[in-house]
């Protein structure tokens, strides 16, 4: 391995390097290790790469229902809702066909719902793809945010587009003292044969592990990486071999923010697979700990090439420093997303899905016990009634879904505090993007953390056909 970046180095990651050149330099940082529990102004948030998207494959005359398409990119969002009424914009930065520099693809207002959920109304939108854009009026609604307390991080989904990690990224971490976190991958496309583009091979790539991070100023060391493969049929996770066990990064100031970038001389290699390759990850910690990461693949074929997490990615929260209370977890009010990954038809993804949920209740409705029996590690919840938690029905009944979901998250890890690798999640046919026409259930692994003395549950799994994630913070 060579040696480590120069402080000042930006990412080198080929979609980005251009940008990043042109981006300002270093500066003498300090610590983000706590915030505000309040929004004084806009944030900046990093978003990875995600798969999924419902563009269509050629112009059309008008588009009504399809926002953006940013989602093959890594973007910056702004959310100020520190203002009545809020606002946000979605912006990538690019020098490829049609778009050269940053552009802003989605912008429009936002209000806050009960339980602090933000609804986004797209008012214009614009697709570099066929260098169109578009006003809106009306605006364009079903798009739905999920901030953190403190505004560290949260999720974001715009109407066409999955659902999306965001991090805060505006000044540079800093830990002087090692961190521990654990994560889980960003799923893609499920694919059984040789990786390509925004896919992901379950039995063979990562699904979750953890990482210790420590910095000397902009420059950061990620040591001890501990990446598994999902467990099958009951047997333990599947542990794999990172050749590179403490790779370097430094972080510097982006068109995303102030991002961690991990040099392209790392390689990652997974047994059962010769190819090797040297990813650029893009990794954002928020200042209370929330990290993401995008793998670098960059739309090139996949490989074996990622850092932290396969499929397109990595989301993940400070270990705890001691057992969790399970029962204290999930007796506690969620929102969140529900991914489903589809499957990889050759040509691209097909079938995936991203659906805004709500989990716990504060009276919990008799139909729950219809779902599976409950258990002391068990916590119930579901999609809204026709995917509109706006419903003044919704908002009255203090903004919770339907009860259509559960999670067990079973028993908590003796060796790692705030995993659990036995989850089960078990899906009815009443869960809109449940397909099968059947009671679905699955096996997952699921990492609990707290962020500014909220939880944060994420949780991945596969069932006989697609990965599903779940990324779901504690609601106000």
């Amino acid at each position: 391995m060579q040696g480590k970046l120069n402080s000042c180095k930006p990412l080198l990651s080929t979609l980005i390097s251009v940008a990043f050149a042109a981006s300002l330099g270093c500066n003498g940082l300090p610590s983000t290790n706590s915030s505000s529990t309040t929004q004084s102004g806009p944030q900046t948030y990093m978003a990875p790469i995600v798969a999924g998207s419902s563009l269509p494959a050629s112009p059309p005359t008008s588009y009504p229902g399809i926002i953006g398409g940013a989602t093959k990119y890594l973007a910056a969002y702004t959310i100020d809702d520190a203002v009545t009424p809020g606002t946000f914009s979605q912006s990538t930065t690019s020098f490829s066909g049609t778009q050269q520099g940053t552009s802003i693809h989605d912008s429009g207002s936002l209000t806050v719902l009960a339980r602090g959920l933000r609804s986004l109304a797209t008012t214009y939108a614009y697709n570099p793809n066929y260098g169109k854009s578009m006003a809106y009026s009306p605006a364009q609604t079903g798009s739905y945010a999920v901030e953190l307390a403190g505004q560290s991080g949260g999720v974001v989904q715009l109407l066409g587009q999955a659902a999306t990690p965001i991090v805060a990224t505006s000044s540079c971490p800093s830990y002087a003292t090692a961190q521990t976190f654990q994560f889980i991958t960003l799923p893609a496309a499920v694919i059984s044969t040789t990786p390509e583009s925004d896919t992901w091979n379950p039995a063979t790539q990562t699904a979750f592990g953890s990482v210790s991070v420590v910095s000397s100023g902009t420059d950061f060391t990620f040591n001890s990486i501990q990446q598994f493969t999902l467990p099958v049929n009951g047997a333990a996770p599947g542990k794999l071999t990172a050749n590179a066990t403490s790779p370097t990064g430094a972080c510097s100031s982006t068109p995303y923010g102030y991002v961690i970038s991990s040099p392209a001389d790392v390689v990652i290699t997974n047994p059962g697979d010769s190819q090797s390759a040297t990813p650029a990850a893009a990794i954002g910690i928020g200042p209370t700990g929330l990290l993401v990461e995008n793998n670098g693949n960059n739309g090139t074929k996949q490989s074996t090439s990622y850092f932290l997490g396969a499929g397109t990615g990595a989301i993940g929260v400070p270990q705890p420093t001691s057992p969790l209370t399970t029962s204290d977890v999930v007796g506690k009010q969620y929102l969140g997303f529900v991914y489903g990954s589809g499957v990889y038809n050759g040509s691209g993804p097909t079938g995936w899905s991203s659906t805004l949920a709500s989990f716990g209740f504060a009276t919990q409705p008799s139909t729950c016990a219809s779902v599976v029996p409950s258990t002391p590690t068990l916590i119930y919840g579901g999609d809204f009634p026709s995917k509109n938690p706006a419903d003044p029905n919704v908002q009255t009944n203090g903004g919770y879904g339907n009860c259509n979901l559960a999670i067990d998250l079973g028993t908590q890890s003796s060796t790692s505090n705030g995993l659990y690798p036995s989850a089960t999640v078990t899906m009815t046919t009443g869960f809109s993007a449940n397909t099968t026409n059947k009671t679905n259930t699955f096996s997952a692994v699921a990492v609990v953390g707290q962020l500014q003395g909220k939880y944060v549950i994420l949780l991945i799994g596969k069932d006989a056909t697609q990965a599903w994630s779940m990324y779901l913070m504690q609601s106000n």
